[in-house]
């Protein structure tokens, strides 16, 4: 049986105790872990014939039971006829035994890698109890089963990881090459476009006169400046543009640069500042810092907000950035795309689907962290932490 982490686990091992109570006709069998100090004891699954689970979760102070700690390190099975006298288990009597109405217990070790991990308990409740030999060895095959369920699960959560991580890989070499080839054709097709707009300007001059002309010529020159900004935002996503950091006090940089955000939002929407009275310094190029503002504003902007709120704080090591809106929010499945290069759910003609995937780059060369937090219909908030500096 191949099992995965979390509820999947548990259930094989709540099979397995089940098994064992009713095997060995106890009341309770319950799965304890030792934290990785050997400082305490952790329930992290018990079956009760009688029903009821109330000890998941209990924890039990090892320094309250020393000697009990060292025979389940030491040995295999600790065997109980009469647990609050036992020499080994006497230390929980007051504490756990007599409360719980448990009189003999068959204890056998969690095993992993030759280390132990942790215990089955069985715990009998009436009269006390002999073990025998055969239940001994009935008990540790039980801890054994129990233990092949953790190896599986954690050899299952393993696989995971390595499958996220070659994932991850090929995701981050796949934009890698499409940077290449962004930046490589950025670079061709400006040269183009600074010849053509050179021709268009030169054009207009020469048919000042005529204003239809100069019409269609300035349409022209707005596409052609249109098409200037996707090489700038093409070229700046593969890291070919000019990175120049320096020591910024964020706020400051955005207090002062509200009024030039504001420039792009002002016609749909208001913009709201949430500033600390501090100095946040962090050691950004002030360019990149300005277009990754410029970009997630102009992002809520098209999303409908009414009302954009950038705040900056700090947080431990950090400077944290926040752009959040009050717009139409984004679905789950879109918002799993949201710094996918070239994805836009905007028209066509109005949306390069390089706004956030530039985001994204700006801040991983700033060895920052974003998030992003979204519903639909409840707006959109962007995270960005990057390392303080003073």
């Amino acid at each position: 049986m191949s099992l995965g982490a979390g509820e999947e686990l548990f259930r094989g091992i709540g099979r397995a105790i089940q098994a064992s109570a009713e095997t060995l006709d106890v009341e309770r069998v319950g799965v304890w872990l030792w934290a990785e100090d050997w400082a305490s004891l952790r329930c992290v699954s018990m079956f009760e014939r009688g029903g009821g689970s109330a000890t998941i979760g209990a924890v039990l102070d090892a320094r309250t039971f020393p000697a009990y700690a060292s025979a389940l390190r030491d040995r295999r099975v600790i065997i109980a006829d009469d647990a609050c006298a036992h020499p080994e288990t006497r230390e929980l009597a007051d504490s756990y035994l007599r409360p719980l109405g448990i009189t003999s217990m068959l204890d056998a070790a969690l095993y992993r890698e030759g280390e132990v991990i942790g215990v089955v308990c069985h715990e009998h409740i009436g009269p006390r109890r002999a073990w025998t030999p055969r239940e001994c060895d009935f008990a540790a095959s039980v801890a054994d089963i129990v233990a092949v369920l953790f190896e599986q699960a954690s050899r299952h959560l393993s696989e995971a990881a390595l499958a996220e991580q070659r994932a991850r890989a090929a995701e981050t070499q796949k934009l890698e090459a499409l940077a290449r080839m962004g930046a490589g054709l950025a670079h061709d097709f400006n040269n183009v476009l600074a010849a053509m707009l050179m021709a268009t300007e030169a054009a207009k001059r020469r048919c000042a006169a005529d204003p239809v002309t100069t019409s269609l010529l300035d349409a022209a020159l707005a596409k052609g400046a249109l098409g200037a900004k996707l090489v700038r935002q093409i070229m700046t996503y593969a890291r070919k543009g000019g990175f120049e950091p320096v020591e910024l006090d964020l706020v400051a940089l955005v207090r002062s640069h509200a009024s030039m955000v504001d420039s792009f939002v002002h016609d749909r929407c208001k913009l709201a500042l949430s500033l600390v009275d501090a100095e946040l310094f962090v050691h950004a190029d002030r360019t990149q810092i300005e277009q990754l503002l410029i970009n997630l504003a102009l992002n809520a902007r098209d999303a409908g907000a009414r009302t954009i709120t950038i705040a900056v704080r700090g947080v431990e090591d950090d400077v944290v950035l926040e752009v959040s809106d009050d717009g139409e929010g984004m679905d789950e499945a879109t918002l799993a795309r949201a710094f996918e290069p070239f994805f836009s759910t905007k028209a066509r003609t109005s949306g390069s689907g390089l706004g956030l995937p530039l985001v994204q780059s700006i801040v991983a060369q700033h060895d920052g962290r974003i998030s992003v937090r979204s519903a639909k219909g409840s707006g959109t908030q962007f995270v960005i932490a990057l390392p303080r500096t003073g």
